[in-house]
């Protein structure tokens, strides 16, 4: 009988292995988080790790730090005033991320995840809210017109803002407020007047100033600005 010979269309080749691949980490393991850095410490006293009653933690490095503490206000957005501390590492080694318990104090005031530092590297750390500083914004508006034919019509907008000092010590705040921008061609916002004066970003209308408020005193910020639009038009706020 005649059986159909099996025709090979397909074969299997041979190739080399693949060259090398670096390890994928998790990003919160010890060996990410020292960012590359072989890093290695001696704790600073002798410690006992008893057998089977679980994990146990020891400190490592145990150092003291000059610190810069601020507030940072956004009366636009809420009274409130948040406490930052801005500090610059003076250690001789290199510090390993990870997550920090911050404290106020005695007081804890949270949580924050820390990246890599190198000596000499600025960073700032979140301390939460300062009840005690409460910040007011008032805003006078005045409408006129302009023009012989077709009238525009202008808004003057005078935006203030209060900083209050409850402290018997001076208090160093960065204060950030915005005036808006116009995506139309045929609005126009001008900003006329800061006092004190206040660096300005011009693609996001942030304005921002570093004051320092007396003790038991107030600071009074206030910038100035006009939108200019065509008579009867209608303005809309968008995020």
């Amino acid at each position: 009988s005649w059986v159909p010979e099996v025709v090979v269309d397909s074969f299997v080749g041979l190739a080399p292995p693949p060259g090398w691949k670096r390890p994928v980490m998790a990003s919160n393991l010890p060996a990410s988080l020292a960012g590359g850095y072989d890093l290695a410490y001696t704790a600073p006293r002798v410690e006992t790790v008893p057998s089977g009653q679980g994990e146990r933690t020891i400190p490592l490095l145990v150092e003291s730090w000059p610190v810069e503490v601020q507030r940072r206000v956004f009366p636009a957005l809420a009274p409130e005033a948040y406490l930052v501390a801005e500090l610059k590492s003076p250690s001789r080694g290199v510090l390993p991320g990870g997550e920090a318990a911050l404290f106020v104090g005695a007081d804890p005031v949270g949580t924050t995840k820390l990246k890599l530092i190198v000596p000499g590297e600025p960073f700032t750390l979140p301390l939460g809210v300062d009840p005690s500083v409460r910040t007011a914004r008032n805003v006078r508006v005045v409408q006129s017109k302009e023009g012989f034919i077709s009238k525009d019509e202008v808004n003057t907008y005078e935006v203030t803002l209060e900083v209050p000092n409850p402290y018997t010590f001076p208090l160093k705040t960065h204060v950030v407020d915005q005036r808006p921008l116009s995506r139309d061609s045929e609005v126009e916002v001008k900003l006329v007047r800061t006092e004190p004066a206040a660096k300005e970003d011009d693609k996001t209308g942030e304005l921002s100033w570093d004051v320092v408020v007396p003790p038991s005193g107030k600071s009074t910020l206030v910038f100035t600005y006009t939108v200019r639009r065509p008579q009867h038009w209608r303005l809309s706020q968008t995020p």
